[in-house]
C-alpha cells in the first residue's frame, strides 16, 4: 500500500516524498540531494544514522554534497557535520533541519503514509507549481519572484483552471470549507 501511494505522489510530484529507516551511510548524500533536488518532503527514523563522513578519509565532501548540505541546514551546523564526520541520528537530523521530522521506525511506514494521504488530497497541479515555485524563488529578489509566481499561477490556471475555480466557489461562495483546516472538494471540480 506505502509504496503505491508513493509511486501514484511521485507520478504527480516528482518524488514527493522519502524516507530512511536503515543506518546505511553511503544513503546519507542519496538521501540530501533527493533532498535538496527531488523530493519536497523527508522523514526519517530516530534510529536513521547520517554523515558527512569524507573528513574521516581525508577528502572533502563531493557528488554535491557540500552543496545540499550547505543548503539544507544552517551554516555552524554544516561546518559541525562536514568537519567532524560524526554520525547524527534521525532526531539531530530533524533538529538541523536536514529532515522534515523523525519518528520511531516502528511508526515511520505509518506516518509516511498519513503525509502521502494529505499531498493525495491536495490539487496536483497546485503541488506541482508550488513545489516549483519555492524552489525557484529563493534565490530571486522580491520583485523578481513576484513577477514569477504571477506567471506561475497564470501557467497552473492553463492545466487545471477548473480545479482553482472550484477551490475559490467553495471558499467565498459556499463557505464550505476553510483553507486553513483543510483541502477542498476535488471531487466537484470537474463536474458537468
Amino acid at each position: 500500500m506505502l509504496s503505491a501511494i508513493l509511486h501514484e505522489g511521485r507520478n504527480l510530484l516528482d518524488s514527493p516524498i522519502d524516507f530512511k529507516g536503515g543506518e546505511e551511510l553511503a544513503g546519507h548524500v542519496r538521501a540530501l540531494r533527493a533532498a535538496s533536488i527531488k523530493v519536497s518532503l523527508f522523514i526519517a527514523a530516530d534510529e536513521a544514522q547520517f554523515a558527512l563522513s569524507e573528513i574521516n578519509w581525508g577528502i572533502l565532501p563531493g557528488g554535491g554534497a557540500t552543496k545540499v548540505v550547505s543548503e539544507l541546514i544552517p551554516m555552524r551546523d554544516a561546518m559541525y557535520h562536514a568537519l567532524t564526520g560524526e554520525l547524527i541520528d534521525g532526531k539531530k537530523a530533524a533538529q538541523w533541519r536536514l529532515v522534515n521530522e523523525s519518528v520511531p521506525r516502528a511508526q515511520l511506514e505509518a506516518r509516511v503514509m498519513q503525509l502521502a494521504n494529505v499531498l493525495l488530497q491536495k490539487n496536483p497541479v497546485a503541488l506541482k507549481a508550488t513545489k516549483d515555485a519555492i524552489r525557484r524563488v529563493r534565490e530571486m529578489t522580491y520583485d523578481n519572484a513576484e513577477d514569477y509566481l504571477i506567471r506561475a499561477q497564470e501557467a497552473a490556471n492553463s492545466f487545471d483552471n477548473q480545479g482553482r475555480k472550484e477551490g475559490i466557489h467553495q471558499f467565498i461562495d459556499e463557505k464550505s470549507y476553510k483553507p486553513g483546516l483543510g483541502t477542498y472538494d476535488k471531487s466537484r471540480a470537474h463536474r458537468p
